[in-house]
């Protein structure tokens, strides 16, 4: 990708030659006045009212990829909760609950291994009784 980047940047150069051109501009498009460049001779430009970033002629709507992750990440969660079910403790609640999950404290990572400890102790406890 890396590799690129520099023949990526001179192709732009050459073909914004001669062109109005934005580059790093924050700020409406519509900001910079009567001679507004093709979207194609823009180099870097973000626009927060429409939460548009311009990158060497592509326009990324920076509002819809934000959503589509967080899509991405719900099903992420929901397939995690199907595969990693929370277990209830001798007490009923959720082992999530009495290790802090769900305000925001932890990663999650602790969560699992936890519930895992709990199980090998249920084991135990049904063998000796």
């Amino acid at each position: 990708l890396w590799d690129y980047a520099d023949e990526k940047t001179d192709d732009w150069i050459q073909a914004s030659r001669e062109q109005v051109i934005a580059f790093d501009f924050l700020g409406p498009k519509s900001a910079l006045g009567d001679k507004q460049p093709e979207d194609r001779h823009i180099y870097r430009l973000y626009d927060p009212e429409k939460r548009h970033y311009y990158f060497r002629g592509e326009i990324f709507n920076l509002q819809e990829i934000a959503s589509q992750v967080a899509a991405v990440a719900a099903q992420i969660n929901k397939a995690h909760d199907q595969l990693f079910p929370k277990q209830k403790n001798d007490n009923g609640a959720s082992e999530a609950a009495n290790n802090g999950a769900g305000d925001g404290a932890g990663d999650g990572a602790g969560d699992t291994a936890a519930a895992n400890d709990a199980a090998p102790e249920k084991a135990e406890e049904k063998s000796d009784a």
